[in-house]
């Protein structure tokens, strides 16, 4: 019997594949849906060598085309408050992560405020949402409008960050800051004001 058992389980393996493992294992119990607690931002560059994005350095200027505003969420995790279907049970065969089905809750709407002079079109305190576009996380070669990703999310928030990219250029070389205003469906209102960054055209 014990021979026969090793042969199903050899023989499930070898259909299912790598999935199979989390038959055979024990999984952490996980929160599918994350709550948006504060709003943070980052200064990243694209480059020859990576489509991603990496770090600017202090002082570094950055050509405005390959200029990328990563923005993430700080949040906390929780159980769906809507349904939930078999408890934890339904989390136990995918070893995943907290947070993978979004935010119940969707964004109202999203401001991109420059806090200095950009160009000549927008000037201290304007807001720059008419010259923005967001990159899609999971198509890194993807880039879309503002109106698609505010569309897409109104309902809830499919993933913790997003980046923003500008269309527009500079005027010369600028010193800049930006504060990013995200507005939730609920209401809530989060702000977070970048460091000084340097873009060129």
């Amino acid at each position: 019997m014990k021979t026969n058992l090793s042969i199903i389980a050899v023989t499930v393996a070898l259909i299912i594949g790598p999935s199979a493992c989390s038959l055979f294992q024990s999984c952490p119990e996980v929160s599918p849906y994350f709550s948006i607690e504060g709003l943070e931002t980052d200064h990243m560059k694209l480059t020859n060598s990576s489509s991603i994005g990496e770090p600017i350095t202090t002082g570094e200027i950055v050509e405005w085309d390959k200029y990328i505003l990563h923005s993430y969420f700080k949040k906390s995790f929780y159980a769906s408050t809507k349904f939930n279907f078999g408890g934890s049970m339904a989390y136990a065969l995918s070893c995943i992560e907290s947070g993978y089905s979004g935010s119940e809750v969707g964004v109202e709407s999203l401001y991109l405020i420059a806090l200095k002079d950009y160009n000549l079109a927008y000037q201290k305190n304007d807001t720059l949402n008419n010259i923005i576009n967001i990159r899609d996380l999971n198509d890194i070669d993807e880039v879309y409008s503002l109106s698609t990703y505010i569309g897409e999310n109104n309902s809830g928030i499919q993933y913790d960050s997003f980046e923003i990219v500008l269309t527009e250029a500079p005027e010369g070389r600028v010193d800049l800051e930006f504060e990013l205003v995200y507005i939730l469906t609920s209401g809530e209102v989060f702000k977070e004001r970048t460091t000084t960054i340097s873009l060129r055209n």
